[in-house]
Parts: C-alpha cells; sequence; structure tokens
C-alpha cells in the first residue's frame, strides 16, 4: 500500500469539500501578501522565523485574500 503524504495534500488544491478553493497550508519566506494563494480560513507558514509572524490566517477569501497575523501572546 503506498504511502500518504497529507502535508503534500494539505499544500494542494483542496476538492470535494465546501473549501472555497486554493490550497489549505501555503509556506513561503516572508510575511503572506495578497498573491499568497489560499481560501477563507486557509493558513500560511513564514518560516524565515525571526521577530515577524510566523502563521497567518486568510479572513478574506481565496480570490481576494485578507492575510491576519495569528499571535499566540496575550
Amino acid at each position: 500500500m503506498p504511502g500518504h503524504n497529507a502535508l503534500s495534500d494539505l499544500g494542494s488544491d483542496q476538492t470535494g469539500t465546501p473549501y472555497e478553493g486554493g490550497p489549505f497550508l501555503t509556506f513561503g519566506v516572508g510575511p503572506a501578501g495578497s498573491s499568497t494563494p489560499g481560501g477563507k480560513g486557509a493558513l500560511y507558514i513564514n518560516t524565515a522565523g525571526g521577530a515577524s509572524a510566523t502563521l497567518y490566517l486568510n479572513i478574506g477569501s481565496a480570490a481576494s485574500p485578507t492575510w491576519k497575523a495569528v499571535s499566540n501572546e496575550s
């Protein structure tokens, strides 16, 4: 039985679900921007690290993403 790469699947366009479209999980170096793909509720992980935010949530749409930095600070 072949293996299954869940991380790769999440980074592909989602189909067959009520999800808006595009990848659910995206990685990149630097903050998420208006050209970063993902539907509403998608996650983007900034792999650069450092003092900048490392996790973003798309609160917009796939056609017009609005990426909001997620913070665990109180």
